[in-house]
């Protein structure tokens, strides 16, 4: 049986446009990736990757350089590639879309780290930190962030 790992942008409700990509793979294979990405990070000396902070160099990627960026994301690569079976990704334009849109029943439990809860309840600057095998994705409830 094939799963499937999604990450969202553009969720806040003033983003005209939502994006929506991917990878499938078996739960064998997410194990895998999972000890591999996991020890990607460590060596990395980070807990997650943030695009936009690698990119910019913020965030934990403070005081990386392009050579050291590229040698990561070769290594970030190849475990994507040796580990899913296809990746995939959707845009929508939210006007157009609104009323089609349904949220898919959870099967995987992933740690996220985030910098903050938007004002209209999204996490801001998630980024993936692994799959949690402790937990079943029917124990997890959502919490409302505070106030």
């Amino acid at each position: 049986m094939l799963t499937a790992y999604f990450d969202d942008s553009g969720t806040s409700a003033t983003d005209p446009v939502v994006v929506v990509a991917g990878y499938l793979a078996t739960v064998e294979m997410w194990a895998r990736f999972n000890r591999r990405w996991s020890r990607l990070m460590t060596q990395g000396g980070i807990t997650g990757l943030h695009r936009v902070d690698l990119e910019n160099f913020s965030g934990e990627f403070k005081g990386w350089n392009p050579t050291r960026r590229t040698e990561f994301l070769k290594k970030a690569h190849a475990i994507i590639r040796n580990c899913t079976y296809s990746g995939f990704g959707v845009a929508i334009v939210k006007r157009e879309r609104t009323n089609e849109c349904h949220w898919l029943k959870p099967q995987l439990v992933a740690q996220i780290k985030f910098t903050e809860w938007t004002p209209d309840g999204h996490l801001r600057h998630a980024s993936f930190v692994g799959l949690r095998d402790d937990k079943e994705a029917r124990q997890i409830n959502f919490k409302q962030p505070a106030p």
